[in-house]
């Protein structure tokens, strides 16, 4: 019986953990700040702590000596297979993403302003356009919790002024779903496309050495 409790609890344990959102919020209050959020804890990751100078590294001397490696070309053959198996996988993926990304919150103020009134009018009118096409498409695509965007004209002030609080994220296990599915289908991408890759081309050097080892074979039948 102990043991059912506590498989019980590890099976519930994980489900909690595959709950757990994870995401990126990034504010504007006259400098940017990024935070990346786990669950209800939050990281500043910019601006960071500033770093120690550190030196810079020698530069190493290269070995004359050592060969290069023969890199390989891209053939034709590989551009047509990426073509025609990477679009749908970068679909597959966009799709999964837009069905378990959330926005939270979305909080956008921008005050349009400027010297001249004028070209401060045709720039409201611009965002204002661009607001009102993209905002629905937006809730349409993914949920959007605490949506406040607003937009204002100001003929008094001279520079535009603008604040912007958005978040979003994916549940761990989502994500996780989105990173199998990406490293099962990037893989299979990469191995055809290997199977397609070019022979290497021969170096001006390698050419030499190989006329020289065709004349001493050809000195040795003729001896």
């Amino acid at each position: 019986m102990n043991g059912w409790c506590i498989l019980g609890l590890v099976l519930a344990a994980l489900a909690l953990l595959l709950a757990v959102p994870v995401g990126i919020q990034a504010a504007w209050d006259g400098a940017p700040v990024v935070k990346v959020r786990a669950g209800p804890f939050r990281f500043q990751v910019f601006p960071g702590r500033e770093k120690k100078e550190e030196e810079p590294p020698k530069e190493k001397k290269k070995d004359p000596s050592k060969k290069k490696k023969k890199k390989r070309g891209i053939s034709l053959e590989q551009v047509l297979y990426s073509l025609q198996k990477l679009p749908p996988l970068a679909g597959k993926l966009l799709r999964l993403t837009c069905r378990g990304l959330r926005v939270d919150p979305l909080l956008v103020h921008i005050m349009v302003a400027g010297p001249d009134p004028a070209d401060a009018a045709v720039l409201y009118g611009r965002l204002y356009g661009a607001i009102a096409t993209l905002l629905p498409l937006a809730r349409e695509l993914v949920p959007i919790r605490h949506e406040d965007v607003t937009l204002r004209l100001d003929f008094e002030k001279s520079a535009l002024e603008a604040e912007a609080d958005v978040g979003v994220y994916l549940r761990l296990g989502h994500l996780l779903g989105i990173g199998l599915v990406a490293a099962g289908g990037g893989l299979l991408w990469l191995l055809g496309f290997l199977k397609r890759s070019k022979p290497p081309k021969a170096e001006p050097e390698d050419q030499t050495e190989n006329e020289s080892a065709k004349e001493r074979t050809e000195e040795s039948k003729s001896a």
